[in-house]
């Protein structure tokens, strides 16, 4: 079932009441879903993993032939993330899709919203680069300045690339 939420954002936002997941309309009748799921198999032997999610969103048309250029999107999305964070607890972990071969963009794009939301400056960003085949990977963790596991979470995810190079 999904609840509509009261989010400061120019889109209504649903939410799934029975996950992490999000959804929005635009202006141009694109649906978007947002979500947050577990991030476990990322922080391999490490304990505090209950509050470490993986962001993402797309839109749910296959049908989409153009980009249409909507600051209302990045807004809501931001919207939705600092709702996420309204839990001090939560980490959020995001990898650069590379799909297309944007992932640089997208890296850059992320640290861009980053500056934009965290006006008030109480979110640490963290970057790796993963290589694997050939290919990098371009992952970022948000945490609260405030969470009491701060630098748990910070060594255990910069060590990610080690770990998956063994």
């Amino acid at each position: 079932m999904k609840k509509v939420l009261n989010l400061n954002s120019p889109y209504r936002v649903f939410k799934d009441e029975n996950t992490l997941t999000y959804f929005f309309t635009t202006k141009f009748n694109i649906t978007y879903r947002v979500y947050f799921t577990d991030a476990n198999e990322y922080f391999t032997n490490f304990n505090l993993t209950e509050n470490i999610f993986l962001f993402g969103f797309e839109y749910l048309q296959n049908n989409i032939s153009n980009k249409l250029e909507d600051i209302n999107i990045r807004l809501t999305l931001i919207a939705i993330i600092n709702r996420f964070f309204e839990n001090k607890s939560n980490v959020l972990v995001f990898v650069a899709d590379i799909s297309d071969f944007r992932h640089k963009a997208r890296n850059r794009l992320f640290n861009k919203w980053k500056q934009e939301f965290d006006v008030n400056d109480f979110i640490e960003k963290y970057d790796i680069e993963i290589e694997t085949e050939g290919e990098t990977f371009f992952s970022s963790m948000l945490i609260r300045k405030d969470n009491i596991h701060k630098d748990e979470y910070k060594k255990a995810f910069l060590l990610i690339p080690e770990s998956l190079s063994k």
